[in-house]
């Protein structure tokens, strides 16, 4: 995804949110569903004046064993070949485990059966006619193939859907039944047949090569896929997927790389494979849109049969409507306006944070830059007061303290910035070389970007001269920042593939960052060594080291992250399956009516 400071525009350049991270397959393993849980910058000189890289030659070995990321994962496949005594022995225990913990579970169902057989029909969930889905964040009309933003994605993933999906934060197998990896760069995904497109037609493994090789051409859309070299049609209900190198966020790929019948007449909403289709006879406009059940549905028969989306101007008309029964869910970005008295009104409530991260750029590539002492950029992370920011630009944010969020894998919660203080922000610039202070550029656009201003202050208090290059119009300041022309430029980014790997590479990454204002390659190898793990625990201390090593280096510094919420009636089993961006991320074929008890 573009960084959010050119996506967000429309909203205030703020950025916006379950998180789907790794892809542990290695060459020779098969997935089957059976095991799955329900201008241009100037020049600088060597990077040595940037970081502190001699004392971090291996970054990963400096790191305990990783904690399992707060994230979807891929589930680890079972091995079919070049398996090892060893893997074989544990797969063996581990399955005993299994065996017997289900026999545990067996016998006590056994043993309760006759409750059980009581209570299961007052236990199953109920058919659901319609819920309602009110927000903000508009338009409503703009399902896929159209670019995406706001509600539009998650509308899009009821309709569409690709050969992977989400469940029980994993990958987990969706159009496709199975996949197996002959080597590290070539996938062969069985698909499942009988599956219905909305029109009737049946899907193929054509489909599925022409459906990727469009979505390849997308402008919007087109760069996630680049790691694909070739989609190859083995026969009707097999595909293989060669990428140019390995890549282990493939699968985080292929969950939203949509599936459609090209052939549709009707392109926008009635021609995927997903739960739902688009209303034709209902309003489809900006403040309105219509999903019905498919019944067809290859997973079964939609429990909630309709869902209507309504778009509000405002949190307070969209609370008021909660409150006069005329939403069944909303969701918005956590404040006081949008929350006041819904709790107390009985209704549910589910919390979420953004995968990306908002923070302040230091551009250390321009000729002379103060910016290259470690020192400096030391001194503007302790002059930086997170709590007070958050509290002055607004209660739906959330001090960073990190660049990766929790959501994300390589999320470690032992690492951290430096802690607000003044007098020691003093200190350090005066030890760095510069007691009379350090005068900074920075660009941020004007009644929009409430973050600059504040930490403008912040840091002329602790002696940094700072001098505001604001426009009110969004294109200079865009064509400024991607020309790498400023000192300071605060934006953010959210993960389209809920990867801590994808935030890294468009913050800081050589050849991959939004903005030019580092470049390192020990950081770099860090970020390709990442791509070409395919075990997960692995990988994700190699993105731990990565997180660290930008951490230590002080090369972007985190200001806030982003909280959401989302209401609902307390009688609906709903729950967050996918990552959503800032909404929910919910399949709502599933939620149904809890029973009354």
């Amino acid at each position: 995804m573009p960084d959010e400071s050119t996506k967000e525009e429309n909203k205030n350049i703020e950025t916006t949110d379950d998180t789907e991270s790794l892809n542990p397959h290695v060459a020779g393993d098969v997935f089957h569903p059976d095991n799955a849980t329900d201008a241009e910058p100037e020049a600088t000189p060597e990077n040595e004046n940037i970081t502190d890289s001699a004392t971090q030659s291996n970054p990963v070995e400096q790191l305990e064993k990783p904690e399992a990321p707060n994230g979807l994962l891929a589930i680890p496949p079972q091995p079919v070949k070049k398996s090892s005594k060893k893997g074989l022995l544990t797969f063996i225990f581990v399955l005993v485990l299994a065996l017997a913990a289900a026999g545990a579970w067996w016998f006590l169902r056994d043993k309760n059966s006759a409750n059980n057989s009581q209570t299961k029909a007052s236990q199953e969930l109920q058919e659901v006619d319609l819920i309602r889905i009110g927000t903000t964040d508009g338009p409503a009309n703009n399902l896929f193939p159209k670019e995406g933003i706001g509600i539009s994605y998650s509308q899009s993933r009821q309709v569409y859907e690709g050969l992977v999906g989400n469940k029980d934060k994993s990958y987990v197998p969706l159009l496709a039944t199975s996949w197996t990896n002959p080597d590290e760069k070539t996938w062969v995904f069985k698909l499942k047949p009988g599956v219905k497109f909305h029109t009737g037609k049946l899907l193929t493994a054509a489909d599925v090569k022409s459906s990727i090789e469009e979505l390849q051409k997308l402008d919007f859309l087109g760069y996630l896929y680049a790691t694909i070299e070739n989609v190859e049609v083995v026969n009707d209900l097999e595909v293989r997927i060669t990428t140019k190198e390995p890549d282990a966020l493939l699968l985080n790929r292929l969950a939203i790389s949509y599936i459609w019948d090209q052939n549709a007449k009707d392109i926008e909403g009635n021609n995927g494979t997903g739960p739902y289709k688009l209303d034709t006879t209902a309003a489809y406009e900006e403040s309105t849109a219509t999903l019905i059940a498919n019944d067809d549905y290859h997973q079964g028969r939609p429990k909630t049969r309709k869902l209507v989306y309504k778009i509000y101007e405002s949190d307070a008309k969209m609370n008021t409507a909660m409150k006069a029964n005329e939403l069944d869910q909303m969701e918005t970005v956590l404040n006081t306006e949008a929350v006041a008295g819904l709790s107390e009104a009985g209704f549910a409530k589910l919390e979420f944070e953004s995968p990306g991260t908002f923070g302040l750029y230091m551009n250390t590539l321009r000729a002379n830059s103060p910016l290259k002492n470690k020192e400096v950029r030391k001194a503007i992370a302790q002059a930086i007061d997170r709590k007070s920011l958050v509290e002055t630009v607004g209660n739906n944010n959330l001090p960073a303290s990190q660049i990766i969020p929790k959501s994300l894998p390589g999320y470690d919660a032992t690492v951290s910035f430096p802690e607000f203080n003044i007098a020691a922000a003093k200190d350090t610039l005066a030890k760095a070389g510069f007691p009379n202070g350090v005068t900074l550029e920075y660009l941020y656009i004007k009644d929009i970007q409430l973050e600059p201003p504040v930490v403008i202050k912040q840091l002329e208090a602790a002696g940094f001269k700072i001098k505001a290059v604001s426009f009110t119009e969004l294109d200079p300041v865009l064509d400024r920042s991607y020309a790498g022309q400023f000192d300071l430029f605060s934006a953010a980014y959210t993960s389209d593939l809920a990867d801590s790997r994808d935030l890294l590479g468009a913050l800081l990454e050589s050849s991959e960052q939004s903005y030019p204002v580092y470049s390192d390659t020990t950081f770099d190898k860090l970020l390709e060594d990442s791509d070409r793990e395919l075990d997960p625990t692995k990988r994700i201390a190699i993105l731990q080291a990565a997180n660290k090593y930008a951490t230590d280096n002080l090369l972007w510094i985190p200001l806030r992250t982003t909280a959401y919420v989302s209401f609902y009636q307390s009688n609906l089993s709903l729950s967050q399956d996918f990552n959503g961006g800032g909404t929910l991320g919910v399949y709502y074929w599933k939620v149904g009516q809890k029973p009354v008890n």
